[in-house]
């Protein structure tokens, strides 16, 4: 069966994305006669390098010829991924089955890269790279708003685009079943031929969108335009905080995070890739990821690096303790030294520093913390930050280091079992992804996983965004209310310059 495919027709005067079909219908071959000959799966996984061009095209352009597509944006680095269709899917109640499924994968992987260079550790760019993410709690209660998004959930994109710098590539990834019969024999040949049709189309739809403009940014409209309605009235919030506050001096635990969520309506459809641009270009120190799932988007620009791991070496931070910014120089300097002094934020911060040390100390030989925070300013607002890193044991992967960290205090609270105890019995909220890890492996285990916060689950002209507030002795309710307004500001303003017209 001839499985070549011209791509010229289907450019409509763009420059082709270039692809080399008859190499990788030969690896697809191997992979069958494989997966025949030892009666196992085989995932077959083929990179080639492309074109430089804007990824967030590729991501606008396939939503709607995948049930699942997949952004991550490190803005400030040039590190961009599109994950677009699933080769493989894999869902699970926690972080250590997900993590089993990965290794069974890559044990028996055909991995094929034609670049010389093609990326390593945190910069990888090629596949197999699986894109994960997971609810803050699977053991709490969920509703039918994130019916799309399982407690954990594995996917290895069937088409993945990946920039490093000036460099972009484009990864294939099939995998291929074994056949149990002569029939299964031309039913797989048929199927792999669906795969090659399937990326033909895919790419003709990301090369007619290159042919044109980039995803619009319209300008954004006024606020007013935007209906919110508080999930939890103020009061009942508030209140909220005042018992954490009381059960913290009665020593029931030292600290508790509280979110809270808004409902946002939109006259239209909020437009997904033009608050993606939005988001980068207003949070250049952030991650902006997004994964599309029917029709449903949760997407966000977080702050909050979980863990980064590069081979052996590990990378995280402490990340708590808020105040607003200005936009004169001298109150903003102001704000950020006044954070810097203030006892509670301190006392917030350096519970979160402790408990990521210690979750680290079983899966290092050394680990190293700055003695005193730092600021990190954000468009909206200013935290207190201590980065964290050291060296990971030889073969702890990323999801190894995310399994002992998350929940960290940051959005749980400490002792975890207590905090996460009174935010399922007082919070009435179902954060679904909210708060959860959210980033993507390697084959080597390396990869990058970012706290989901500044973060929104979008459905057509409806976005349910969410927002926490650290609770310490000492936590006074209306500044918790206002702080969780300063971080709700993130996603609104990006959300207003991201809906049609």
């Amino acid at each position: 069966m001839n499985l070549t495919v011209d791509l010229n027709n289907t450019a409509s005067g763009a420059d082709t994305i270039p692809f080399d079909y008859s190499t990788w219908q030969s690896h697809l071959q191997a992979g069958r006669r494989v997966a025949e000959a030892e009666h196992r799966s085989v995932l077959v996984s083929y990179t080639e390098q492309a074109p430089y061009f804007n990824l967030l095209s590729a991501f606008a352009s396939a939503r709607d010829l995948a049930h699942d597509t997949f952004y991550w944006e490190r803005p400030d680095e040039g590190h961009v991924l599109v994950g677009i269709g699933t080769a493989v899917t894999c869902s699970a109640e926690t972080v250590k089955e997900l993590a089993s499924c990965w290794r069974s994968l890559m044990e028996r992987a055909h991995i094929h890269s034609s670049p010389a260079d093609i990326g390593s550790g945190h910069h990888q760019v090629n596949g197999p790279l699986c894109l994960s993410g997971f609810a803050f709690d699977s053991s709490s209660a969920s509703t039918p708003l994130w019916r799309e998004f399982p407690s954990g959930l594995l996917i290895v994109p069937a088409i993945l685009f990946g920039q490093s710098g000036a460099s972009t590539y484009l990864t294939m990834n099939v995998l291929i079943q074994p056949p149990e019969n002569a029939e299964d024999q031309d039913a797989g040949a048929d199927e792999i031929a669906h795969k090659v049709d399937y990326a033909r189309t895919v790419l003709g739809a990301v090369e007619r969108a290159l042919g044109g403009e980039s995803p619009a940014q319209p300008d954004r409209p006024q606020l007013r335009r935007i209906s919110l309605h508080d999930l939890q009235s103020r009061g009942s919030w508030k209140h909220m905080v005042e018992m954490a506050t009381t059960a913290i001096q009665e020593g029931a635990y030292r600290k508790v995070v509280l979110a809270r969520s808004v409902l946002a309506e939109a006259p239209e459809p909020f437009i997904v890739p033009s608050t993606l641009a939005d988001l980068s270009r207003r949070q250049k120190d952030a991650c902006v990821f997004a994964l599309s799932r029917r029709g449903h988007t949760f997407l966000g620009a977080t702050p909050e690096r979980l863990a980064r791991v590069d081979g052996t070496r590990v990378e995280t931070m402490a990340l708590a303790g808020s105040a607003p910014r200005s936009a004169s120089f001298d109150e903003d300097t102001q704000l950020g030294e006044e954070l810097l002094r203030q006892k509670k934020a301190r006392t917030e911060h350096a519970i979160v520093a402790e408990r990521i040390l210690e979750a680290l100390s079983p899966l290092t030989t050394v680990v190293h913390s700055r003695a005193r925070p730092e600021l990190l300013k954000l468009a909206n607002v200013q935290h207190l930050l201590t980065p964290i890193s050291g060296e990971l044991i030889p073969g702890t992967s990323i999801l190894e280091v995310v399994d002992a960290l998350h929940p960290t205090p940051a959005v749980a609270g400490e002792p975890q079992s207590a905090a996460l105890d009174a935010i399922r019995s007082v919070e009435h909220l179902d954060r679904g992804w909210y708060a959860g890890p959210i980033g993507w492996v390697g084959a080597d285990g390396s990869g990058e996983f970012a706290v989901a916060l500044r973060s929104a689950l979008v459905e057509k002209n409806r976005a349910t965004l969410f927002a926490g507030c650290g609770i310490v002795a000492g936590s006074d309710p209306q500044a918790e209310y206002d702080e969780s307004c300063w971080k709700l500001q993130v996603m609104l303003q990006s959300l207003c310059g991201g809906y049609s017209e």
